[in-house]
């Protein structure tokens, strides 16, 4: 006899603008600025009011003369955020439009300070837990073995979940969509990990800094290679031909090569 509840679990709920505009969401500013914008954030100012975030800023410099990671390769989108994205369309085309707002492209000491606090306030306000669902979305965890969610403070979440949060609450802040990107990762001990990166720019330069719910420490992917994640594949804002722009995901090509594609497929790709 088939289970009713979970038959009726597998109807996904309808998506409301209150999801997509939660406030519960949103990661209020620094009340340390004291209703300071970005803008007037000196590095004076942040090493009187973070020396260690004012040292880690100054350290993300190498992040401007990382060798670029090459991302060739179209791949199919981890199973988790199709599943997200048929559950929740509107809240991933949200993901990929131009919200208007300061511009956070460059990395200044004001726009450093922001990543910092809302990094760190959301690696502290989720509660981390392996695929945290409520019975509502049971029918889809079982189908698919993965769920992806956008989770309010003080909720649960996985990687991914953090990820998409912070991705949320950059994009709130007026980050470009095309700078922003889901890199899903092996970590030190070849399990799936999914980060935040954030494409920014500096004296004409252009680098890249990873979010990680496992870390406060925002790092440059080099750092965060040396300290033995494996980038597997990473998200890119791309319009379709029906005009809206969607994440489409590619694959680590110096990896590929490296073991080979057989190999790659079967070890690295799932």
């Amino acid at each position: 006899m088939k289970d009713r509840a979970l038959e009726e679990a597998a109807e996904p709920p309808q998506e409301t603008d209150e999801e997509i505009n939660d406030p519960d969401k949103v990661v209020p500013d620094d009340p340390a600025l004291h209703g300071l914008n970005s803008e007037s954030v000196t590095l004076e100012l942040l090493q009187q009011l973070d020396p260690l975030g004012a040292d880690l800023y100054m350290g993300l410099e190498s992040a401007f003369s990382d060798p670029e990671i090459i991302y060739s390769t179209v791949t199919e989108s981890p199973i988790g955020y199709v599943g997200l994205c048929e559950r929740a369309e509107r809240m991933c085309n949200y993901f990929t439009q131009i919200h208007s707002g300061a511009s956070l492209q460059h990395l200044t000491p004001g726009n450093f300070h922001t990543f910092d606090y809302l990094n760190t306030t959301i690696n502290h306000a989720v509660r981390a837990e392996k695929d945290s669902i409520t019975f509502k979305d049971r029918a889809e965890f079982i189908k698919t073995g993965d769920f992806w969610n956008v989770p309010k403070l003080g909720e649960k979440g996985d990687c991914e979940d953090y990820a998409l949060l912070k991705l949320y609450n950059l994009l709130l802040k007026g980050a470009d969509p095309n700078d922003l990107h889901i890199l899903v990762v092996w970590d030190e001990t070849k399990e799936g990990h999914a980060v935040l990166q954030l494409d920014v720019r500096k004296n004409g330069k252009k680098g890249a800094i990873v979010f990680d719910n496992r870390n406060d420490k925002i790092k440059t992917v080099q750092q965060m290679k040396a300290g033995g994640y494996i980038p597997r594949m990473i998200s890119r804002r791309e319009r379709q031909p029906d005009g809206i722009s969607k994440f489409v995901f590619y694959v680590y090509e110096e990896k590929m090569r490296e073991v080979g594609i057989s190999e790659y497929m079967q070890n690295y790709n799932h």
